[in-house]
């Protein structure tokens, strides 16, 4: 195609052009003569999906399973005034965020034999998703 000067059209959203845009773009030289630049298959118009209804679901429980049990919200407050010094977590602000925000609960799980330990809450949203593009590719059933 090229002897007769007609060139394929490619589209915008073609991911080698789009890897070559954010090389130009992002590239800079650092210290020792080595190269930066950012993720060439990056998308800059990320859209995850609302996460506030679930985590404030289970906010709900938690509170309820707290009240019940003294102990139980002594070390949930201890633990979690731990993660926020430590870094590991930041308390939620009161106004709205950007879309590009993630919000996790840490539950508290009680086992009777080894005590009350604490975790982060797998996130579901991810995995749901996963399961519905699988089932996309299977035949209906009748």
């Amino acid at each position: 195609m090229d002897a007769v000067c007609i060139k394929t059209k490619r589209p915008k959203t073609d991911p080698k052009e789009q890897a070559f845009r954010i090389l130009e773009r992002t590239t800079t030289k650092i210290e020792e003569g080595r190269f930066q630049t950012d993720l060439l298959w990056r998308k800059d118009d990320v859209k995850l999906p609302d996460t506030y209804e679930n985590p404030l679901k289970r906010l709900f429980n938690i509170e309820k399973k707290i009240d019940r049990d003294p102990t139980l919200k002594k070390k949930y407050v201890e633990q979690m005034d731990a993660l926020v010094a430590k870094g590991y977590a930041e308390p939620a602000p009161k106004q709205n965020t950007a879309d590009k925000t993630r919000r996790l609960l840490a539950d508290g799980n009680h086992k009777s034999n080894s005590g009350t330990t604490f975790r982060r809450r797998k996130d579901t949203s991810r995995e749901q998703q996963r399961r519905l593009k699988l089932a996309e590719g299977l035949p209906d059933q009748a």
